[in-house]
């Protein structure tokens, strides 16, 4: 589960704690550009909201691997 606290956000503890249990964090730096470009009002996480709107301008490939993603988080 990313959503360690149960708030219905992601901040960025827990996105960096989910990256690095699937091997994809390398460094801080990478994890505030994805918090500055999905992060819309700027309060240090992420909504649901933002996540979609985020994803509806990017390519099909991925939409496809955030869709694998929110999968596992749901078998979680």
């Amino acid at each position: 589960m990313i959503d360690r606290d149960g708030d219905g956000l992601v901040d960025k503890t827990e996105m960096v704690a989910y990256l690095i249990r699937l091997g994809e964090h390398n460094d801080n730096q990478q994890t505030n550009r994805v918090l500055e470009k999905i992060d819309k009002n700027k309060d240090g996480k992420i909504s649901l909201e933002e996540f979609w709107e985020y994803s509806e301008g990017q390519s099909m490939m991925v939409m496809i691997m955030m869709m694998i993603i929110i999968i596992m988080v749901m078998m979680e």
